[in-house]
């Protein structure tokens, strides 16, 4: 098994703080999970190129691509950006979240 640690961002988190926790990965959201708003990738850039950082909060076709060239995550998570209605998947936004994430 693998553990991920999630962890909401806000100006006030010890990025530091991240490489003490036994996680195989780190997964940075932001302040309000699930409610499909982005934070600031750019106050965030500290973090670029932390090892195995998983991205989310409020990620769509739209933005993925921009927090992937600020950020540089191992891997992106999307969610409602994807959605047609609350909970359901749309396949054709998830393969254009996809292609979006695959250009960076």
């Amino acid at each position: 098994f693998k553990i991920i640690k999630a962890f909401s961002f806000t100006k006030d988190l010890d990025i530091d703080s991240l490489y003490d926790y036994p996680a195989d990965s780190i997964l940075l959201d932001g302040i309000n999970p699930g409610s499909g708003q982005a934070f600031s990738w750019q106050d965030a850039k500290a973090l670029a190129g932390f090892p195995n950082l998983i991205l989310a909060g409020g990620l769509s076709p739209d933005n993925v691509g921009e927090a992937i060239k600020v950020l540089s995550p191992y891997a992106v998570d999307v969610s409602s950006a994807v959605e047609d209605s609350k909970g359901n998947k749309d396949p054709d936004k998830i393969v254009k979240f996809i292609n979006a994430a695959k250009q960076v």
